[in-house]
């Protein structure tokens, strides 16, 4: 009799683990599906917008380049919504350095090569450290095992 009682109590216990599984795997699929539906109602506004920026400007800009719908949400470095050329109010100056002087660019980037090579340095330095704390670690334990045989 108490075995057929703990088997019952294991199936019902089972069977609410699974329930719990699936419960949360339906969660998840539901909040996913969610997003993503959210995300593809928000695509339209954006592109309508992206149609509107490409045709108008503001009076006396300079013209911007117009933004491709097509890989829109693909955002790099270089994309076309980034220069904000001729959407401020000073009509006296040019276009801002990093964006008309190929040398400043040129720098830019040189700057941000030698921002990662410090941190990769860093990196290699305590990877170093490391590597010189374990070869010492090892160092002495061999040390310890060579007096160890020549006692016996």
């Amino acid at each position: 009799m108490g075995l057929r009682m703990r088997l019952r109590a294991r199936k019902f216990e089972h069977n609410r683990i699974e329930r719990s599984v699936r419960q949360q795997q339906y969660n998840k699929r539901k909040i996913q599906d969610q997003t993503e539906d959210s995300v593809k109602r928000r695509d339209p506004g954006i592109q309508k917008l992206a149609r509107s920026y490409n045709k108008h400007a503001p009076w006396n800009a300079v013209a911007p380049l117009p933004i491709a719908l097509k890989g829109l949400f693909n955002l790099d470095v270089d994309d076309n919504i980034w220069e904000d050329i001729g959407l401020n109010d000073d009509d006296d100056e040019g276009p801002p350095p990093w964006l008309s002087s190929e040398r400043v660019r040129k720098d830019i980037k040189g700057i941000l090569l030698r921002d990662r090579s410090d941190e990769e340095l860093r990196r290699l330095q305590h990877e170093m450290r490391a590597m010189r704390e374990w070869m010492r670690e090892e160092w002495e334990l061999l040390l310890r095992a060579i007096d160890g045989v020549k006692v016996t």
